[in-house]
């Protein structure tokens, strides 16, 4: 028996593995593009000329962009090619990153980042849905998409920090004097500039005494022409696939639909007025936690510069440092598998409000060993949190199909998003020290939701069991889900 699977397992394996390599490389742009915003948005709000409170609209739209394109991804999933969705998608964001840097209007910059954040939720939401069809059980494979994003978060602040605006430039515009030549970078020192031209990323404002250069471009174009690069081999396989499957793709389209269906069907199902209470409750932990990631994520940057007097380029090493230990819980994660993951989601819970209490104290103390603590250990336990809540739910609750992760997905992007308008203007209206007072207090709001959500864990198992007989996966259940997919293409 497994003399005459070996061959079809590896096969299958070989076919899905390559896949879903690209799948990751394309989740690995998704979080450098993301990565990009935090330690450039000082730079962003120069740019477009406009006021953290104004420019928390950036943030704002982008999430609000990702919140339909969520939506389109969801409707598209089973209408188009994926391989067309990942491609034109990721192609789309490649162009939007090489402009943002030019788009001096405040009204274009909005725009070009809800288009933006449009094309990534459109393939965020199809990514996930087509992992967790491939590698449903297997909960490392699917943490390898969440790790790829880090990696992304990680490594964009790293390439932004050496071209974000020097802290003279900062200062000069915060007090509203003239900017000498000697602040400018050194090829345009000698430049003299018209108060009314701007050219390539550098921003020149009228009826104003002084110039603002930005060389945010260079980072964005090469950032642009990494995700143009990633997406060929989506091109490339919509090509090939096309040709080989055009006239079977009805019956192909119909034997995956019906084999998605068995599977959604699997798992015993909850009294309804349980479902809508526990979905409830575990999308409002999604939006709280996806609230704290992004606004952390977005605004410590300018925390630090702004409140705590680092450099621009300081800042976004702080990002730097907390992105990377986000990287490390990702492996803690993959490779423990054998803590629970209630107790994996409350270690992380725990440890994010401590950090954000450290964060506090740190600043009214004005410790700035405190606050790289602080923000790394923040950084450390934020990461994991939808990917702890969505396994949580599977496990536990409901099966989570496409309708579930639709609605996981909405309660995240509306999280993300209403953080930075609500955080940009009380640290605008009032100060800066509100970045802190805020992350904790919704930090204890996540605490008290984990705890209701272990007693109604714990309700529902002791009535209804857990959400399948078997959590786990047994050493041959991947093969033979993989042959299963294999017959399926085998077909053409």
């Amino acid at each position: 028996m497994a003399c005459t699977q070996s061959p079809r397992w590896k096969g299958t394996d070989r076919r899905k593995i390559i896949h879903s390599m690209c799948i990751y490389m394309m989740f690995l742009i998704l979080g450098w593009t993301s990565g990009l915003f935090g330690p450039s948005f000082v730079d962003l709000l120069l740019i477009a000329d406009v006021s953290l409170k104004l420019g928390s609209w950036i943030s704002a739209l982008y999430f609000v962009g990702y919140a339909v394109g969520c939506v389109t991804g969801g409707v598209l999933y089973d209408r188009i090619d994926r391989n067309c969705l990942y491609a034109a998608g990721i192609f789309l964001v490649g162009i939007l990153i090489a402009v943002i840097p030019c788009c001096f209007i405040f009204a274009l910059m909005v725009l070009a980042h809800f288009l933006e954040g449009f094309s990534s939720g459109v393939v965020d939401t199809v990514g996930n849905a087509e992992l967790i069809n491939i590698w449903r059980e297997n909960s490392m494979m699917f943490f390898m998409s969440e790790l790829c994003y880090t990696v992304g978060l990680f490594l964009a602040p790293m390439v932004v920090a050496p071209f974000v605006s020097d802290d003279a430039i900062h200062q000069q515009l915060r007090n509203g004097t003239e900017l000498n030549n000697d602040t400018l970078h050194p090829i345009l020192s000698n430049i003299t500039i018209p108060s009314n031209i701007a050219l390539h990323g550098n921003l020149t404002r009228q009826n104003e005494s002084h110039a603002f250069v930005s060389r945010l471009f260079i980072p964005y174009f090469i950032s642009a022409a990494l995700a143009i690069l990633i997406s060929l081999p989506f091109v490339i396989k919509f090509v090939l696939i096309y040709v080989k499957t055009q006239q079977r793709r009805g019956e192909i389209t119909v034997a995956s639909k019906e084999s998605k269906e068995e599977d959604e069907t699997k798992g015993r199902q909850l009294p309804t007025k349980l479902k809508f209470i526990s979905l409830v409750l575990f999308n409002t932990m999604v939006f709280v936690g996806l609230l704290l990631c992004e606004s952390s994520t977005s605004f410590i940057a300018v925390y630090t510069v702004e409140q705590m007097g680092f450099t621009p380029a300081k800042g976004a090493l702080v990002n730097a440092v907390a992105n990377v230990c986000g990287i490390v819980a990702i492996l803690v994660a993959m490779f423990a598998s054998s803590l629970n993951i209630l107790v994996f989601l409350g270690i992380h819970t725990v440890g994010m409000l401590a950090g954000l209490v450290g964060l506090l104290f740190s600043s009214l103390a004005k410790t700035y060993i405190g606050i790289w603590f602080s923000s790394a250990v923040v950084g450390y336990f934020r990461s994991m949190i939808f990917s702890f809540i969505f396994t949580w739910t599977n496990n536990y609750i409901t099966p989570t199909t496409g309708k579930v992760s639709s609605l996981f997905m909405m309660s995240s992007c509306t999280g993300a998003a209403v953080g930075p308008i609500l955080l940009g203007w009380l640290m605008e209206e009032y100060t800066y020290l509100w970045f802190c007072y805020l992350l904790t207090i919704f930090g204890v709001v996540q605490l008290l939701l984990y705890i209701i959500g272990i007693v109604l864990t714990k309700y529902v198992t002791s009535v209804y069991g857990k959400t399948y007989k078997n959590v786990g996966l047994d050493a041959t259940s991947i093969p033979e889900r993989l042959n299963q997919v294999t017959d399926v293409v085998e077909l053409k």
